[in-house]
């Protein structure tokens, strides 16, 4: 695979974590106007991902190195979030906070694929 393919990839990628985490969320907080702005606004990250990821392919020099910085601090945050809530969840027992720690470790998947992606050997490549 190329690293254009692989970086068009990454950002299909998270064109779809942005509608999972719209839909989740409407559905995880209830049928309500809250839930709804919660998810209009995870929706309105697309044309932002859609900018991270035509930077990219134009090889975007402070793009990637911000990515590199901020994927793996929000991989080990997630992490770190996952833990709090299945102490949270032993505790008190609620499904809602393992499915919470769920989507949270699809948040860490997804950081942690943006990360191995952008060191990978043909996006180096790519970038010098």
């Amino acid at each position: 695979m190329t690293a254009r393919q692989k970086i068009e990839s990454l950002t299909k990628s998270w064109y779809g974590f942005a509608a999972y985490t719209a839909i989740f969320l409407f559905l995880r907080r209830g049928f309500d106007l809250v839930s709804l702005i919660w998810a209009v606004g995870s929706l309105a990250t697309l044309p932002i991902l859609f900018l991270i990821g035509r930077r990219l392919l134009a090889r975007g020099h402070i793009t990637r190195i911000i990515l590199l910085v901020l994927s793996p601090l929000a991989a080990l945050s997630g992490s770190i979030a996952i833990g709090q809530s299945l102490v949270a969840f032993f505790d008190d027992g609620s499904l809602a906070l393992l499915l919470d720690a769920a989507s949270t470790g699809l948040w860490v998947f997804m950081n942690a694929r943006s990360f191995i992606v952008l060191v990978s050997e043909p996006v180096r490549a790519y970038f010098d």
